[in-house]
């Protein structure tokens, strides 16, 4: 019975392991699959009725689709979950329904924002949009 118990525990434990795991994508790969590319600083974050996230962003710079001054993106809530932070500026990388996750891609915009506690390194992918734009 309890190695029953052990089992079942590592299969539900491997599964919320799995569940919040992403490919590793090179920032190329990152950009060309999004369909919303912009630098944002977060205004307002509020918690939706599904448990997901609306983040909101005053646009900074615009590298990628049809984009207002003023952008709000939801944090996919069965994805893996970015945090912002109100008051920090970061890279946005959303699908066509503006849903957000770790997996979606993600930068800061100023490397001294990096949260020290984050476990999100500081990936590049501004540098590399910036280089494209030039």
């Amino acid at each position: 019975m309890r190695l029953f118990i052990l089992v079942l525990s590592l299969y539900v434990y491997s599964f919320f392991i799995e569940a919040c795991s992403c490919a590793p994508l090179a920032p190329k790969k990152l950009i060309e699959q999004a369909t919303y590319i912009y630098t944002g600083k977060v205004i307002k974050a509020e918690l939706t009725e599904n448990k997901g996230i609306k983040t909101t962003f005053k646009v900074i710079d615009k590298f990628k689709g049809e984009l207002n001054d003023v952008e709000s993106v939801l944090v996919d809530p069965a994805g893996c979950q970015i945090e912002y932070t109100v008051g920090h500026s970061y890279v946005i990388l959303a699908d066509e329904n503006k849903l957000v996750s770790l997996c979606s891609g993600y930068d800061y915009y100023f490397k001294n924002e990096i949260d020290k506690h984050s476990h999100i390194p500081y990936t590049g992918i501004l540098d590399k949009l910036r280089k494209e734009s030039n």
